[in-house]
């Protein structure tokens, strides 16, 4: 049974990387993938416009205060170093007592400095609320699979491919999930009257989004690559 599994997995890995097709990338003698399989790799790739909904969010993902809210979040996950199960901090009453029963294994100074950045962070994500009502009204009431399509493309854009097969496959049913619980958790959000819990919340939604994103075009780059010694 032990053997009948490594083959089909090897088998499952070989077939990432037959030989190409036309419109299908190759890797090149680094071992790093083509444009043609992940446009992550060209640093110029961008969303086109398509209509009006595109507009709202082409202004959204490049207007300072979003710039400005993820270096702010980055930098306070990098301090938090959280790496649990957001379940365990989505309320601010949950991760402000995770903050002090964790305060050792964070890089805060105290817990004054750790609320004081939180209290930040969460502040930019109201502002966002704020000023980009029409993206928020769009995520929160146009249906689900439309919404998908538009937080996908906008807000990870890199995270595409071109090709189509097994690692494909499974990279897009990964990306899926990840973008489904994303906009399921903001549609939840929409009724809460506790401003700083919706923002809590939606900050949460926003970290474990860009996770599980980076989680599924790593692992898609590790099936191309651990497929190559296959070939």
């Amino acid at each position: 049974m032990k053997k009948n599994l490594m083959l089909c997995s090897i088998a499952f890995l070989a077939a990432c990387t037959n030989e190409p097709s036309e419109g299908v990338g190759v890797f090149n003698n680094s071992n790093e993938v083509s444009t043609n399989q992940l446009k992550s790799v060209n640093s110029d790739y961008q969303p086109t416009i398509d209509d009006s909904i595109d507009q709202l969010f082409y202004d959204y993902v490049n207007s300072n205060l979003f710039i400005n809210t993820t270096i702010a979040q980055n930098e306070l996950n990098a301090k938090l170093r959280f790496n649990g199960d957001y379940d365990d901090i989505d309320t601010y009453y949950k991760l402000t007592t995770w903050v002090a029963s964790n305060l050792d294994s964070t890089e805060f100074s105290d817990y004054d400095e750790a609320i004081l950045e939180i209290n930040t962070v969460l502040n930019l994500v109201g502002q966002k609320y704020e000023e980009f009502p029409e993206v928020f009204s769009y995520i929160e009431d146009a249906p689900i699979s439309q919404v998908k399509v538009r937080v996908e493309k906008w807000l990870f854009p890199e995270n595409t491919t071109t090709t189509t097969g097994p690692c494909e496959y499974t990279f897009g049913t990964c990306k899926d999930g990840v973008s489904d619980k994303y906009v399921t958790t903001l549609k939840e959000l929409k009724d809460s009257e506790d401003g700083i819990e919706k923002y809590n919340g939606a900050n949460n939604a926003e970290n474990e989004y860009n996770k599980g994103m980076n989680k599924c075009k790593d692992d898609y780059k590790k099936s191309l690559l651990n497929g190559q010694s296959f070939k």
